[in-house]
């Protein structure tokens, strides 16, 4: 077994980013293929029995080759406003 091999058995699946929403309250943003994850903190959390955390998913925009501006980006998201 190599000395740098990890000695556990999780496996990375992907990266998140720290960004703010319009409001101000931190999100984790990804890609997971042709999938935009978003994490928001669950801003309207009343009791214990309530999520933390919202994941929400939204179609991601196509890879653009190297050299290629992106493509202007929608608003920051934020929890649909049935969620608690």
């Amino acid at each position: 077994m190599a000395e740098d091999a990890p000695k556990h058995d999780l496996l990375p699946f992907m990266g998140l980013y720290a960004k703010n929403d319009k409001n101000g309250n931190l999100m984790l943003t990804g890609r997971l293929g042709v999938v935009r994850v978003i994490i928001l903190k669950n801003t309207r959390k009343k009791e214990d029995k309530h999520p933390d955390f919202n994941v929400l998913l939204a179609k991601a925009e196509p890879f653009k080759p190297a050299g290629q501006a992106p493509a202007a980006r929608p608003a920051a998201a934020t929890a649909p406003d049935d969620e608690y």
